[in-house]
């Protein structure tokens, strides 16, 4: 078999999304590499291949002796897939299912690296931080770190490079609302009820994309018409792109994906980072933009803060462009190309074992 590396990512967007982009450009600079993916059955993606089967949850306590007993297995597995066709490197993005692969390779004495998407060092990386010989960070001030590991910033791979910089135009205030992958039930009231809360006059200058669980569509929809509210609803928007050029405010969770994609497309946002997270790391994530984004708690959220809020970027145009302009210094935009070098120098002069 040809020289080859291995990407190991969970499943989910926030984790396959980023390998891919990797995997993409460093294709371009490094063709002579193979690349295979092993990821869980929740990735679609016809690229990825060596699919495990899909770990329980590990939150339950009646299921989680199961779980460890099927990462361990899977370790084991990977363990004899490794010792057939021995990869060069072996990369992790995160994710439970990364952690049997990367720790196979690190049992086998093969070089890993990581990429933690977030700004809080996940789960997985921390149970595999020890072995890895270096992690690429998404954000500079990263929660977690453990000392002493060598780090590199690259930034989040995104699924575009750039979008035209943002210009307000008078009598126009577009809402660009979505919750990632899952949606936000708690935004097909609040982001409506602070509409309702602004001056009727207002109502006429404002439109709404926003993406809804499909079980509250009907009524959400419903309450963008009878405030006479020009609204587009989905459960998924597949070109991306293109709802953030149209955008001249963006509320969102915060998530790595979500907040790496706004700082690149350069849009005025609101972030409201998603309670339950886990070690709240969407609050990190958010908060590592700085004052360049409006950052609230879910919580301390209300339709009346928000509508005046809302009242204030709609009244004053420079001020959204100001906001737009700012949060662009975290772009993103070349993440991809520059892990993608990373990679490409650690496969030609690779550390030396101790």
């Amino acid at each position: 078999m040809s020289d080859f590396i291995v990407f190991s990512a969970g499943g989910t967007g926030g984790h396959i999304f980023p390998a891919l982009a990797v995997a993409k450009a460093l294709t371009h600079i490094l063709p002579s590499y193979k690349i295979h993916f092993i990821t869980d059955k929740k990735a679609s993606d016809p690229s990825v291949v060596w699919k495990q089967f899909l770990l329980p949850r590990k939150n339950s306590k009646a299921t989680f002796p199961l779980f460890i007993l099927m990462m361990a297995i899977q370790t084991i597995v990977h363990m004899a897939k490794f010792l057939y066709h021995r990869p060069k490197l072996v990369v992790g993005f995160g994710g439970y299912a990364c952690v049997p692969v990367v720790f196979a390779a690190q049992l086998l004495g093969i070089q890993t690296i990581l990429h933690e998407q977030n700004a809080y060092l996940g789960r997985a990386h921390r149970i595999l931080k020890n072995k890895a010989s270096m992690i690429a960070l998404s954000f500079e001030k990263t929660e977690a770190l453990p000392k002493g590991i060598k780090t590199i910033l690259t930034g989040n791979p995104v699924r575009f490079e750039k979008i035209p910089d943002y210009k307000a135009q008078k009598n126009r205030f577009h809402l660009f609302i979505f919750g990632g992958s899952q949606g936000a039930h708690s935004f097909s009231t609040l982001i409506p009820e602070a509409i309702a809360l602004l001056p009727q006059n207002l109502h006429k200058h404002i439109s709404v994309t926003h993406q809804s669980r499909p079980e509250d569509m009907e009524a959400t929809q419903e309450r963008y018409k009878n405030l006479g509210i020009q609204a587009n609803l989905s459960s998924f928007f597949k070109d991306m792109e293109t709802e953030y050029s149209n955008a001249d405010i963006v509320i969102a969770r915060s998530g790595a994906s979500t907040v790496s994609e706004i700082s690149t497309a350069g849009r005025c946002s609101i972030l409201i980072p998603y309670p339950f997270a886990m070690d709240d790391h969407q609050y990190y994530n958010a908060k590592a933009l700085g004052n360049t984004c409006y950052l609230f708690r879910q919580r301390d959220i209300t339709p009346q803060n928000l509508a005046s809020l809302l009242q204030e970027l709609l009244e004053n145009p420079s001020l959204r462009e100001e906001k737009a302009k700012a949060i662009q210094k975290y772009s993103m935009a070349k993440a991809s190309s520059h892990f993608a070098t990373v990679l490409k120098e650690f496969l030609m002069s690779p550390p030396s074992k101790a």
